[in-house]
C-alpha cells in the first residue's frame, strides 16, 4: 500500500513537470518567433533536454525511493516475523513451565497426602496435619469435622495447638470458618498483626503472620474445615496445592466416615 502510494505521487510530480516545461517552453517559442524565425532551433533543444532531464530526476527518484520502500517492507516484515518467533517462544516457555509447575505440584500434594491404611478418620486427620507441618512449616493446625446430626463443625484433630480452653463448634456461616464452610472457597489472611485481635479463629492468638482456612468439599457438601497458621509466603502455587490437596483429601475421609 505505501509503495503505491509513493509511485502515485512521484507519477504526479512527473506529469505536473512535464505540463510546467511545456508551457515553459511555448512561451519561449513565441518570444523567439516574433523577433527571429531562425531561433526555433533553441526552444525545441531546450524542450527535449528538459524533458529528458526531468525523466533521468523522476527515475532516478523513483529507483531510489523503491529501494527505501522495499527496505521499509523487509524491515517490517523481518520485525513481524522476529516478534512472531519470540512469541512464540514465550508461549513455549509458558506451556513448559506451567507442566514443570504442575509436576511440582503432583509432587508436594503427594508427600503430604498420608500414605497406608488408617483406623479411623482422627487417625488419617492427624497424619495429614504432621504432614502438612512438614511441608509449610506450619505453627499451629486444626481439622474440623461435620456432625451430622446437628450440622455443626467441631474439633476433629489439632497440631501444636496451646490453647488452654475448649475450642467451640461452630455452624455454617459463623465466624471465618463458618463462612469458609458456606463459600466452600479457601481464605487466605495474609500478614496478620501480632496485636491484630478481631481475626476470630479457633486458633486464637496467633503469632504467625499468615493464617488459612480450606474447605473439604465432597458431593458439593462441606465436610471437614482445615485451619492453620504458617510463617510460609501463601503464592498461586500454594493456593493451588492446598485446592487439590483438599479434594483428594475428602474423598479419603468420605471413606473413613462411612468405614
Amino acid at each position: 500500500m505505501m509503495f503505491k502510494s509513493y509511485k502515485s505521487q512521484s507519477l504526479s510530480l512527473y506529469i505536473g513537470a512535464i505540463i510546467f516545461i511545456v508551457l515553459l517552453a511555448r512561451a519561449f517559442w513565441n518570444i523567439f518567433i516574433k523577433t527571429n524565425n531562425s531561433a526555433i532551433f533553441w526552444p525545441l533543444t531546450f524542450f527535449i533536454l528538459a524533458i529528458f532531464s526531468v525523466s533521468a530526476l523522476y527515475t532516478t527518484y523513483l529507483k531510489a525511493t523503491n529501494k527505501k520502500i522495499l527496505e521499509n517492507i523487509v524491515h517490517q516484515k523481518v520485525e513481524e516475523e522476529r516478534a512472531k518467533i519470540l512469541a512464540d517462544f514465550s508461549k513455549q516457555e509458558n506451556r513448559e513451565q506451567e507442566t514443570e509447575n504442575a509436576t511440582e505440584i503432583d509432587e508436594k500434594i503427594s508427600q503430604i497426602l498420608p500414605k497406608g491404611s488408617f483406623k479411623n478418620l482422627d487417625s488419617y486427620a492427624k497424619k495429614l496435619l504432621n504432614n502438612l507441618a512438614d511441608e509449610m512449616a506450619i505453627t499451629q493446625g486444626i481439622i474440623y469435622n461435620l456432625n451430622p446430626d446437628n450440622k455443626s463443625f467441631g474439633l476433629l484433630t489439632g497440631y501444636a495447638l496451646t490453647n488452654t480452653e475448649p475450642i467451640p463448634d461452630f455452624q455454617i456461616g459463623e465466624n471465618l470458618n463458618g463462612q469458609v464452610a458456606a463459600s466452600q472457597e479457601i481464605m487466605i489472611v495474609k500478614d496478620i498483626p501480632e496485636d491484630y485481635l478481631s481475626v476470630e479463629s479457633g486458633l486464637g492468638k496467633s503469632k504467625a503472620r499468615n493464617l488459612i482456612i480450606a474447605p473439604f468439599v465432597q458431593n458439593e457438601k462441606t465436610i471437614a474445615i482445615l485451619e492453620f497458621t504458617t510463617f510460609q509466603e501463601i503464592t498461586n502455587s500454594v493456593s493451588k496445592i492446598l485446592s487439590q490437596l483438599a479434594a483428594q483429601a475428602s474423598e479419603k475421609m468420605i471413606q473413613l466416615k462411612m468405614s
